[in-house]
């Protein structure tokens, strides 16, 4: 594992599109705060929060 900022992810993860992966935990904290909830320091899964993501800004399918 590599921490990367707040986030810990895989090394392949982090090989094959962290840049993506990050941008949606930072998205997904903003949103939070604007709402004022938390998120926890340490993600573990990706596709629940970028599921949580598409939710909080309403949509219930991610646009092909």
């Amino acid at each position: 594992m590599r921490k990367v900022e707040a986030v810990e992810m895989p090394r392949g993860l982090v090989e094959a599109n962290a840049p993506v992966l990050r941008n949606v935990v930072r998205d997904l904290t903003a949103v939070e705060r604007a709402f004022g909830r938390g998120i926890p320091r340490y993600l573990g899964d990706y596709g629940d929060v970028f599921d949580e993501l598409w939710a909080s800004v309403g949509l219930e399918e991610v646009p092909v």
